[in-house]
């Protein structure tokens, strides 16, 4: 993964930034690391911290109610994508340990990534 993120809702249909941002209660991000996983498909075992964050999940919320989006994922599952690796080569990896583990982290920055993937940023 080039550009670490974590993603509040993927699918949005807006391509303004200035048409989502005031829509939105944005405030700084407290969330944690809690570990390794994978999520796992035919091209890719993607490794990923898992993320511990009511804050993501309130806004998470906020995005689906009031903007317009199409995605296929039912339930939000916050994660930070390490990497992208062959199919079978992530489990040995999801037992490592770090020590930020746990640990209380924020985030005062948003991306808004347009559907051509132009992005925009917005600091707090």
């Amino acid at each position: 993964e080039t550009h670490s993120h974590i993603t509040i809702l993927y699918g949005i249909e807006e391509s303004k930034p200035s048409e989502v941002f005031p829509k939105l209660e944005i405030e700084p991000i407290k969330f944690k690391l809690t570990g390794l996983s994978l999520f796992q498909n035919e091209k890719y075992d993607v490794l990923k911290f898992s993320v511990d964050s009511p804050d993501l999940h309130r806004l998470n919320r906020q995005v689906r109610e009031k903007i317009k989006y199409e995605n296929k994922y039912p339930k939000y599952i916050p994660h930070l994508t390490c990497a992208y690796l062959n199919p079978g080569m992530g489990e040995k990896y999801t037992n490592l340990q770090c020590k930020i583990f746990g640990k209380e982290l924020k985030s005062n920055v948003f991306v808004f990534a347009d559907p051509m993937s132009n992005k925009t940023y917005k600091r707090l």
